[in-house]
């Protein structure tokens, strides 16, 4: 059926605004579509070794994210779809380890500097181990990362994550140690999730049919590895 994606998405989008305007959470299911097509898959490419970017916002070196995982972000989408979405805001997620932290790029559509701090935040939601969520914003000119765990339908804050690194320029550099996380060994999930100066999300990552990246605990003992 042509569009299909689209309806479903049309369906799903007035309940996600009703717990926006009820100012209530959103639950994850409200963002997954249940139906399967090829062009909704993103591609996730796992990281192959250790990496040590230099978490300053910029694109330092080539070889800085040589290694890291991809996540393909499907920028393509169906006519209705491009006529009633703005532009996508993050175009290309970059993910990997070091000997004890968790590193994220992402590159935008334009200067990542513009969008934090002009009042847009980024969320890093991991469903193993389920139940911690990290938001990188602005704090003056500073970019910070906040950890929130999950406490019934909602996020309850607990402040700043010790240890963390964060930049925005070109693009955003985030630094998480995995203890911040709640778990160094075994499987990972994750997703991203952009959000307006309103708070309103606008953007998932992975989208589509696939909820979340999943790294299983061979890709996680790569913060054991020797470096690249």
């Amino acid at each position: 059926m042509p569009f299909r994606s689209e309806f479903d998405d049309l369906f799903r989008r007035p309940l996600r605004n009703v717990y926006r305007l009820a100012g209530a959470p959103i639950p994850d299911e409200l963002f997954v579509s249940n139906i399967s097509t090829a062009a909704s898959r993103a591609v996730v490419v796992a990281p192959t070794a250790r990496i040590a970017p230099v978490v300053d916002g910029e694109d330092t070196s080539y070889f800085e994210w040589l290694c890291a995982g991809v996540l393909e972000v499907d920028l393509a989408s169906g006519a209705m779809h491009q006529v009633e979405r703005a532009p996508a805001v993050v175009t290309h997620v970059r993910f990997g380890f070091d000997e004890d932290g968790f590193y994220l790029r992402l590159d935008c559509s334009r200067p990542a500097s513009e969008l934090v701090f002009a009042g847009w935040s980024v969320a890093l939601t991991f469903l193993r181990p389920a139940g911690v969520r990290l938001t990188c914003r602005a704090d003056g000119r500073r970019v910070v990362i906040e950890r929130h765990v999950r406490s019934g339908s909602g996020w309850e804050r607990q402040g700043p994550l010790a240890g963390c690194e964060a930049a925005a320029g070109a693009v955003l550099e985030v630094r998480v140690p995995l203890d911040g996380v709640g778990q160094v060994e075994g499987d990972l999930a994750f997703f991203v999730s952009v959000s307006d100066p309103s708070g309103s999300e606008v953007e998932r990552h992975p989208s589509g049919d696939r909820k979340s990246t999943r790294l299983n605990s061979s890709h996680v003992a790569l913060s054991r590895m020797p470096s690249s």
